[in-house]
């Protein structure tokens, strides 16, 4: 009952099967609902296919042959004709015009009913009947649900919470397929330093993110950052998350992040130097907000407070501290 099961169920039934579709919760779309912040983001509105496989690493080649079947132009194509418009913001996102992922539930449940699919709720899967190379039942406790042909659409482990707790998994390898362990691909990051916590909340324009694994420099992103109670988030780093897992393979990563990368370091010293002169009389710490960019100035003073005396004025500070 997931996006996927819902759409397949509709394309099925449109092609003369007579389908049921088994969900685990009281109603369709628990993970659609809140999905892209409740906006429900569609698709990327990258039409060009192979950049766009560019973005899924191990999994291009793949996916080519099912993005060449259905692809980005037809995703659009099948909600448009349900009456749901489509709109590209900034960085290629497609979102139903109302901003309302609920409009989305809606219009697939709308077509499920007008297709007489026979939705079937509150049934979680137990066991996938099957004998050698064949499934010939679904059961779901104690009842038992036949077909001529399976679609297994059940879901990752992203949002446990909504039903995603990864059964299909399971099922694969009761059937003979190998699985690989599962692991985030947009995912906000999680960090071993603790005064992240002083800053959560923050948001840095236009910052530098350089990750390093086992020392040696892997990549670098530019874009917006946000602060988190536990570590660092925000679309830069959510589209990013699948390389970072990947390193996590390999080794330690470590990250640097430049949160002014158009200026050069002769020139924030410059400017650092002018904003000391100007407040020469007062105390260090209380100009941190304009040497550093808003919402940072408690980590410097974690940070650098142990190097540091900030009690002291302004224009006392000597080039050493500066540096620090």
């Amino acid at each position: 009952g997931g996006a996927s099961g819902m759409m397949a169920a509709v394309v099925a039934a449109r092609n003369g099967a007579k389908v049921a579709l088994v969900e685990k919760n009281n109603r369709l779309g628990e993970k659609l609902r809140i999905s892209g912040g409740g906006r429900c983001n569609i698709t990327n509105a990258e039409f060009d296919l192979r950049t766009l496989l560019k973005n899924y690493g191990s999994a291009e080649k793949f996916l080519y042959s099912a993005f060449t079947e259905f692809g980005v132009q037809e995703t659009i194509d099948f909600f448009v004709h349900l009456n749901l418009p489509i709109k590209v913001e900034q960085r290629k996102r497609a979102f139903p015009v109302s901003e309302n992922a609920e409009d989305v539930v809606d219009v697939l449940r709308q077509e499920l009913q007008k297709l007489n699919v026979d939705i079937i709720t509150n049934s979680p899967v137990t066991k996938i009947n099957h004998s050698k190379d064949i499934i010939f039942s679904v059961q779901c406790g104690n009842r038992i649900i036949k077909g001529t042909n399976y679609i297994l659409a059940s879901g990752g482990t992203s949002r446990p919470e909504t039903g995603s707790t990864g059964d299909g998994f399971g099922w694969l390898e009761q059937l003979g397929h190998s699985v690989k362990s599962p692991t985030p691909s947009i995912t906000p990051l999680k960090i071993k330093e603790t005064w992240v916590k002083k800053i959560s909340g923050t948001v840095i324009k236009g910052a530098r993110i350089t990750f390093y694994c086992n020392g040696i420099k892997a990549f670098k992103v530019d874009g917006d950052l946000l602060f988190t109670h536990f570590g660092i988030s925000g679309p830069t780093i959510l589209n990013n998350a699948r390389k970072v897992s990947e390193l996590l393979e390999q080794g330690i990563v470590t990250t640097y992040i430049d949160c002014l990368p158009t200026i050069d370091a002769k020139q924030f010293d410059n400017n650092v130097i002018e904003l000391l002169h100007q407040n020469g009389s007062k105390q260090t710490k209380n100009i941190l907000k304009l040497l550093v960019p808003d919402g940072l100035a408690p980590i410097v003073k974690v940070v650098a407070g142990s190097e540091v005396n900030l009690e002291t004025k302004a224009g006392e500070l000597n080039k050493n501290d500066r540096k620090i």
